[in-house]
C-alpha cells in the first residue's frame, strides 16, 4: 500500500505544536520562578521595614537595602513582562501550529477516504472484468 500523502506534513506540524507547548511550559515555569522571587524580596523588604521601626540606628542601612531590593524587584518585573510577551508570542505560534496540524489532518483524512474509494472502484472493475471473461464459461 502507498504511504499516506499528508501523513508526513501532519506529523511535522504536530511535532512543531508539541515543541511549542514545551517551550510555553518552560517560559511559564521561568515566569513562576521570577514572580516567586519577586514576592520573596517584597516580603523580605517588609520584614526589614518592621525591624527598622524598632531600631532607628539601622535606618541608613535599611534605606540602602530598600533601594537595592526595589531595583531587584524592578528588574524582576521587567523580566516577568518579557516572559509574558514571550508566552503570548508562543501562544500565537501554538494557535497557528494547531490550525496547520488540523488542516493537514483533514487533508490526510480526506485522502484516506479518496484512496479507499479508488481501491473499491478498482476492485469492482476487476470483478466486473473477471465476470465478463469467465461469466460465459460458467453457463456453458
Amino acid at each position: 500500500m502507498k504511504p499516506e500523502r499528508f501523513k508526513l506534513l501532519h506529523d511535522l506540524h504536530r511535532e512543531r505544536e508539541d515543541s511549542i507547548k514545551r517551550r510555553i511550559g518552560v517560559a511559564e515555569a521561568r515566569r513562576r520562578d521570577l514572580v516567586a522571587r519577586r514576592d520573596e524580596l517584597a516580603a523580605s523588604r517588609d520584614t526589614a521595614a518592621r525591624g527598622v521601626q524598632e531600631n532607628i540606628a539601622l535606618r541608613e542601612t535599611f534605606v540602602r537595602y530598600w533601594h537595592r531590593i526595589g531595583d531587584e524587584m524592578g528588574d524582576m518585573s521587567r523580566h516577568i513582562a518579557n516572559c509574558d510577551q514571550e508566552i503570548d508570542g508562543l501562544r500565537r505560534e501554538l494557535v497557528e501550529a494547531h490550525r496547520q496540524t488540523a488542516a493537514f489532518g483533514k487533508l490526510r483524512d480526506r485522502d484516506r477516504v479518496a484512496v479507499a474509494k479508488r481501491d473499491e472502484l478498482r476492485q469492482a472493475r476487476m470483478l466486473d472484468d473477471l465476470g465478463l471473461r469467465f461469466g460465459n464459461r460458467v453457463g456453458a
